[in-house]
């Protein structure tokens, strides 16, 4: 089927779902800057009967009127008459499916090409998505009073799969200007090696002028919005109003983000609808989330590819010159420290500490929290995972943590995103009073560039994630 069908198509079914009075001015006329004559598509809109509007079943089942029924709509599970799919649909059909998950009224002023784009990569070939993808955002925005001064919030939500399988919402990123206080500008003040001799007078003119403060946190530091604003709702400081707007975005689809948000009317255009859509590369989505979606804590695309559940295979090379007895190396030292820490005369060495952490590529790379009950695929900083294992430690001091390679399997190389990783299977076993009680096999990822540790993973999302 020819690009200009495509686009004959989707104006004729959507057009003819469009019952609504749309209101469109001679400005608005140009649709893009798809092929179909501008003076005819305008015709085509603003000659509908504005009033032929039904009152009977048509506007609840052409409604969408959940979002788990917008992704049934979207998966070809349901047509856009609410009926149930129970065969295979031709191309024709699923383009008319998905052309009714647009909002009529973004598609007055859109950009023709890029929704035919977009509808033709979901069409052809039939992706999927699911609240569950780890790059699904829910983000809301609130009017809030801080400190009795109106201002907003904007807060981020994610699906978080809990260790009984089940899901719930949780926080993901906070936007706020309240939360960017000046405490955390730097000042260049420094506390000298030397300040133990002065009874440490600096630090306290620093604690006195809390503006000085951040500049004594350790290398890595960064706030935790989260924190201050639980710190802000308990101490009454903030007051959550009314919710302003609420939307989802799909960021898992390869090179594309699209937004759905509920639109209201009494029309069967309504319900959960696509808004806006644009292209973006992958290479660039982690950017958008730190910007648009302030989803700061996934400083490495490792832990959740994106486009993982959309066919988004990667490559698998074999690197026969690297030295693997090196990373090996990087491994052992790693399990080292990890056991100097869990002995109980080396509990809180600021040493070991500095020493493990250097092993890492930052702070703040993912590592699994195996420290929990039962099997879980929860992700911490490694400077949090070490804090657990100091704390349990001054509560019990008779757990150790040691390693072993797993010789069953080699150790495998992958590119992604242009850069190149050794992925590493270790069985780590945690003991109690001696005994073993806890055995897991994890795998250690090592960033190629500067041999250090990215990130490590339990079997279970490695498997999910390689192809």
């Amino acid at each position: 089927m020819k690009r200009i069908e495509y686009v004959v198509l989707i104006l004729f079914v959507y057009l003819s779902a469009c019952k609504g009075d749309l209101s469109v001015s001679k400005e608005q006329k140009s649709i893009g800057q798809g092929s179909i004559d501008s003076a005819l598509v305008f015709n085509l809109f603003t000659d509908k009967d504005s009033n032929n509007l039904s009152f009977d079943n048509d506007i609840l089942n052409y409604k969408v009127k959940q979002i788990d029924q917008f992704i049934d709509r979207f998966n070809f599970k349901e047509n856009f008459k609410g009926q149930r799919i129970n065969k295979a649909l031709t191309i024709n059909e699923r383009i008319e499916n998905i052309s009714h998950l647009f909002d009529n009224r973004f598609l007055v002023d859109c950009d023709t090409n890029l929704v035919i784009q977009f509808i033709e990569n979901i069409c052809l070939e039939e992706k999927n998505i699911a609240l569950s993808d780890p790059f699904v955002f829910s983000k809301i925005s609130y009017n809030v009073l801080f400190k009795n001064n109106p201002s907003s919030i904007e807060v981020t939500l994610k699906y978080q799969t809990n260790s009984d399988t089940t899901f719930q919402w949780v926080f993901a990123g906070l936007n706020g200007e309240f939360l960017n206080m000046d405490i955390f500008a730097k000042q260049n003040n420094i506390l000298y090696p030397n300040a133990h001799e002065f009874n440490f007078l600096r630090l306290n003119k620093s604690l006195q002028d809390n503006k000085d403060v951040v500049d004594l946190m350790p290398t890595g530091f960064s706030t935790d919005f989260n924190s201050i604003l639980l710190y802000l709702l308990h101490a009454g400081d903030l007051e959550v109003q009314e919710i302003k707007s609420h939307e989802i975005q799909f960021l898992q689809i390869k090179d594309w983000i699209f937004k759905v948000k509920f639109i209201d009317r009494f029309e069967e255009n309504s319900g959960w609808l696509i808004y806006e859509i644009f292209q973006i590369s992958d290479s660039i989505k982690n950017e958008y989330l730190a910007q648009q979606l302030h989803v700061t804590n996934r400083k490495n695309l490792f832990d959740y590819p994106i486009g993982n559940s959309i066919n988004n295979k990667k490559k698998v090379i074999d690197f026969n010159s690297v030295d693997q007895q090196a990373l090996k190396d990087i491994v052992k030292k790693y399990a080292a420290c990890i056991e100097n820490l869990t002995a109980i005369n080396q509990v809180g060495s600021q040493g070991e500490v500095d020493s493990l952490l250097s092993l890492f590529v930052s702070p703040e790379a993912r590592v699994v929290n195996d420290l929990l009950d039962g099997e879980t695929d929860e992700l911490i900083s490694i400077r949090s995972y070490l804090g657990q294992i100091v704390q349990m430690n001054l509560d019990t001091q008779l757990m150790k943590i040691d390693f072993q390679f797993d010789s069953e399997l080699p150790i495998r190389f992958e590119e992604r995103d242009s850069n190149y990783y050794a992925l590493i299977n270790v069985i780590k076993n945690i003991r109690i009073e001696g005994e073993v009680a806890k055995e897991i096999k994890e795998i250690i990822i090592i960033d190629l560039r500067n041999k250090k540790i990215a990130n490590t993973s339990n079997n279970f999302s490695i498997k999910s994630s390689v192809q």
